[in-house]
């Protein structure tokens, strides 16, 4: 499964879980996990954890236009284990109005 999700940011700001709601929250099974993310303008940054193991935290993401992100340009997480249950929670923070786009892709183990 591929997912992209673009968090459009008018001012500096932050989303707690980019996932929350979507199918990929909770790992339905054992999987890999690649992200992949950019943001449009200033400073963006990424931290990744899955339930309570922090897998990511506080990186900065790369600057890049639309259609970013790319695969393997804009990979943060590579091939990351989640086991089936584990809460994914993906925070991204934004210095200035910005767009950060971030591509999930999730493959059974």
């Amino acid at each position: 499964m591929i997912l992209r999700i673009a968090n459009v940011f008018g001012a500096a700001g932050t989303v707690e879980n980019v996932v929350a709601g979507r199918s990929i929250e909770f790992a339905p099974e054992d999987s890999v996990l690649t992200i992949a993310s950019a943001v449009t303008a200033g400073v963006g940054t990424m931290s990744v954890r899955l339930t309570d193991e922090v897998v990511m935290d506080e990186s900065t993401l790369p600057l890049a236009a639309a259609p970013a992100p790319i695969i393997p340009d804009h990979v943060l997480i590579a091939r990351q284990a989640v086991a089936r249950g584990d809460h994914l929670i993906v925070r991204v923070t934004a210095s200035v109005a910005s767009t950060i786009t971030t591509l999930f892709e999730v493959a059974p183990l």
